[in-house]
């Protein structure tokens, strides 16, 4: 008889029998996301300005890419919405590369929200990894961005120079930790009742 904690057994071990077989990639993204952690937090301005500026330009390469679908499939019934919103995106990624400091502040409320849900899906999805061995980085991770979320709204608006580049940091570093962590624990899950 299949009892769940059987079928959680199994799912666990093919899940884990997945991350082995990609261990090289989950291994250098996890490099990766370590050293742009490191990054973003030797130079919290820097990386403050340049993820607004990105944004930015690919606000206006969505745009510009967007009018030029739209003026393409004119016929459409959604050609004035499609057009309408692409022009938002274009105007918006315009104003960002325009002006990047008033845009911080935007930004910096934006990655308040996104902290602040990101934190909680991956505070629900430690609890559904729990048994795995490196579930307890995932919770970390989620708190971590659910008080740096509470951070952010406590220090508005002086902070919003320097915290976009420090929770950024912060956030890749423990995304890349759990990545290599993963790879580390792969090799430990055996098969269930074996």
């Amino acid at each position: 008889m299949t009892t769940p904690s059987t079928v959680f057994g199994q799912e666990l071990y093919f899940a884990s029998q997945e991350v082995r077989e990609h261990r090289g990639w989950f291994r250098f993204l996890g490099i990766v996301m370590v050293l742009t952690g490191i990054g973003a937090l030797l130079f919290p301005f820097v990386a403050t300005l340049a993820g607004t500026l990105a944004l930015g330009a690919i606000l206006l390469v969505a745009g510009l890419f967007g009018i030029v679908h739209a003026l393409r499939v004119r016929p459409w019934k959604g050609f004035w919405i499609g057009l309408l919103i692409s022009l938002l995106t274009l105007v918006i990624g315009v104003l960002l590369l325009g002006f990047p400091m008033e845009g911080i502040m935007t930004v910096t409320l934006l990655i308040t929200a996104l902290f602040l849900v990101s934190g909680a899906f991956r505070t629900i999805l430690a609890f559904q990894l729990k048994p795995y061995d490196s579930w307890g980085w995932i919770l970390a991770s989620g708190i971590l961005a659910l008080l740096l979320s509470v951070l952010v709204i406590t220090q508005l608006p002086e902070a919003a120079l320097w915290l976009i580049g420090i929770l950024v940091g912060v956030d890749f570093l423990f995304s890349g930790w759990w990545l290599l962590s993963l790879t580390m624990t792969s090799r430990k899950q055996t098969a269930p009742g074996g």
